[in-house]
């Protein structure tokens, strides 16, 4: 899937290189390391793949075929219980609910605040962010 030869993706994710006065250093992870850098690694990939597939889903739904520009369909989604956690691990679906939770949730925190500030505004009240 990702077009990387297994032994390179394992050094990868196992075995740090570093340098200083010319010489190389090879550190091998600890388990927690490597643990830590394969999650970020899976994180990373479903952060990507999330946002790949919500751009062809969103290029899908543009609707200026017919002639009338910036027009778009849209798909609603929430999912109001937050990221929950599975004794077996979170599968993609979940993580991509879970996503795009976090990602309504703060344009809903941005949204609601930007109308509370223009409220204040309007009616004089002092405010300090």
């Amino acid at each position: 899937m990702l077009s990387v030869k297994s032994d390179l993706l394992q050094a990868a994710l196992t075995i740090r290189k570093s340098f200083a006065r010319g010489e190389q250093f090879i550190t091998h992870y600890k388990l927690n390391d490597a643990t830590a850098t394969r999650d970020t690694l899976a994180k990373s990939l479903y952060t990507y793949l999330f946002d790949w597939l919500l751009q062809h889903v969103n290029k899908g739904l543009v609707a200026g075929t017919s002639g009338v520009s910036e027009q778009y369909l849209s798909i609603g989604l929430l999912d109001i219980f937050g990221f929950e956690d599975f004794k077996h691990g979170n599968r993609f679906e979940q993580f991509c609910i879970n996503y795009a939770n976090e990602q309504l949730q703060h344009f809903f925190d941005q949204h609601i605040f930007k109308l509370e500030q223009d409220e204040y505004r309007k009616e004089k009240i002092i405010w300090n962010m």
